[in-house]
C-alpha cells in the first residue's frame, strides 16, 4: 500500500502565506490605530491638566502609530497656541488641513498661528479658507481685518464690518471642549471658562467654573469667578455667598466688597449696599464703586449724593459710559441740559451703540422742540435695542401729536 507524502502541496503553501499577508494587512493597521488612539487618549489626559511636554510626547507616538489620524496634529497645535509657539503651531496646523481639508477651527487657528509671525499672506489664505463655514466666518472676517490694519492701518481696514464680534471670544471648539470634560486642574478649567462666550453659552461657563469649584474649592481666585459669573448672569441671590465667601479667603479685597455692594444693590438691600461700597472705598478710589454707590443713592433718592458719586466716578475714569449717561440725566432733570449734552456726547463718542444715551438725548431735544433731531436719537436707540420702552413711547407720543 502506498504511503501518503506528508508535505504541504505548494498550492497549500501559497494559500496559506496569502491568508497571513492579508490577516496581516487588516490586522496591523488595526493594531497599530488602536495603539495610536491609546497614546493620544494619554496625551489627552496630560494636556488637561497642564503636563504639556508629556502630552506633546504621546501625541508624537499616536500620529506615529496612526498618520491618517490628524486628530493628535490638532492637539499638538492647541499645546503649541497655549505655549505661545506660534511657528510650531502652524506646523501642526499644516498637517491637520491637509489630511482634514474641510476644518474650518483649523484653517481659523492656522491664520491666527500665521499672523503672529507677521505671514500676513499665507494668513489671508487660512482665514479666507475658514470663511467658508459660517460657523467661524465673523472671527475669520474680523483675522482678515487685523491684517489689513497690520498692512495699511485703520483706514483702510474695511474688511471688518457686519457682524465681526464686538465682545471678542474665541469660536467654541469642541476639541478643547473634549479636554476640559476630563480636566482636574483649576487652572485649565477657568482658562477655558474665560474663553466661552457667556451671552452665546451661559450654561457652558457656569459648568466650567462649578467644576473648577469642585476640583479646588478653597482657591481664592476659583471662588470670585464663580460668583462674577452668576453676577453677570443677573442672579445676585446665587453670587452673594460666593463673593462673601471669598471675603473670607482674602480679607478686605477691594474688588469683592465693591461686588457684595452691587449684590445687595441689586436685591434692594440698600442700607447694605451703601454700607459695604462706603467700606470698599475706604481702601481707595475706584470708579466701579464710585459708580455703584451712586446707582444706589438715586435708589434711596439723594440725588445730590449721586451726583458727587458719579463725578468722582469720572475723575478716575472719564469714559465711563453709565457714569456719563446717568450724571447727564441727573444734570438735565436739574435743568443743566447743556452740560448734560456733554456728557451724553462723551458716551457716543465712547459707544455709539448706546441706546440709553441715544435716548436720553431724543428725549432731551424733545423738550427743546427739536423733534426732527429727537426723532433720529430715538430712532436710533429703535434700532440699537428695539424693546427700548423708553424710546418706543416717546416715539409714539411725537407721532401721535408732534410733541413728546
Amino acid at each position: 500500500m502506498a504511503s501518503r507524502g506528508s508535505s504541504l502541496s505548494p498550492y497549500r503553501v501559497t494559500l496559506i502565506v496569502a491568508v497571513a499577508l492579508v490577516t496581516l494587512a487588516i490586522v496591523v493597521p488595526n493594531f497599530r490605530a488602536r495603539a495610536g488612539e491609546a497614546a493620544g487618549a494619554r496625551g489627552m489626559a496630560l494636556h488637561a491638566n497642564l503636563r504639556y511636554d508629556q502630552a506633546l510626547a504621546e501625541y508624537a507616538r499616536a500620529s506615529e502609530l496612526d498618520r491618517r489620524n490628524w486628530r493628535w496634529n490638532y492637539y499638538r497645535a492647541l499645546v503649541h497656541v497655549e505655549r505661545g509657539d506660534a511657528a510650531r503651531a502652524a506646523e501642526a496646523l499644516r498637517a491637520v488641513v491637509s489630511a482634514e481639508p474641510a476644518h474650518a477651527l483649523a484653517w481659523w487657528r492656522l491664520g491666527e498661528a500665521e499672523f503672529k509671525q507677521a505671514r500676513y499672506d499665507a494668513a489671508d489664505t487660512a482665514y479666507a479658507r475658514a470663511e467658508a463655514d459660517t460657523a467661524v466666518a465673523a472671527h475669520a472676517r474680523r483675522g482678515r481685518a487685523r491684517i489689513a490694519r497690520a498692512r495699511t492701518g485703520w483706514a483702510n481696514a474695511s474688511v471688518e464690518s457686519g457682524d465681526t464680534p464686538r465682545t471678542y471670544t474665541p469660536p467654541r471648539d469642541p476639541m478643547i471642549d473634549a479636554l476640559a470634560d476630563q480636566s482636574t486642574s483649576s487652572v485649565f478649567l477657568i482658562r477655558q471658562a474665560a474663553a466661552t462666550d457667556i451671552s452665546r453659552d451661559p450654561a457652558r461657563r457656569e459648568h466650567l467654573v462649578r467644576r473648577a469649584l469642585a476640583v479646588d474649592p478653597r482657591n481664592p481666585d476659583v471662588v470670585y469667578e464663580m460668583g462674577a459669573v452668576l453676577q453677570q448672569l443677573q442672579r445676585p441671590a446665587d453670587a452673594l455667598p460666593f463673593f462673601i465667601r471669598h471675603l473670607d479667603l482674602v480679607d478686605d479685597d477691594q474688588q469683592t466688597l465693591v461686588q457684595i455692594g452691587k449684590c445687595y444693590s441689586d436685591l434692594g438691600r440698600l442700607d447694605d449696599a451703601e454700607e459695604t461700597l462706603r467700606r470698599a472705598l475706604v481702601l481707595g478710589a475706584d470708579a466701579t464703586g464710585y459708580y455703584n454707590l451712586g446707582f444706589v443713592m438715586e435708589q434711596r433718592s439723594r440725588p445730590h449724593d449721586a451726583e458727587e458719586s458719579y463725578r468722582r466716578t469720572l475723575a478716575v475714569d472719564p469714559t465711563h459710559a453709565s457714569a456719563n449717561n446717568n450724571l447727564a440725566a441727573l444734570l438735565a432733570e436739574s435743568g443743566r441740559v447743556s452740560e448734560a449734552m456733554e456728557h451724553w456726547t462723551t458716551v457716543l463718542r465712547v459707544n455709539p451703540e448706546h441706546a440709553d444715551a441715544h435716548a436720553n438725548i431724543g428725549a432731551a431735544l424733545a423738550e427743546q422742540g427739536r423733534f426732527a433731531d429727537a426723532l433720529r436719537h430715538l430712532d436710533e436707540a429703535l434700532r440699537i435695542n428695539p424693546r427700548h420702552a423708553a424710546a418706543g413711547a416717546l416715539r409714539g407720543a411725537i407721532d401721535r401729536t408732534g410733541r413728546p
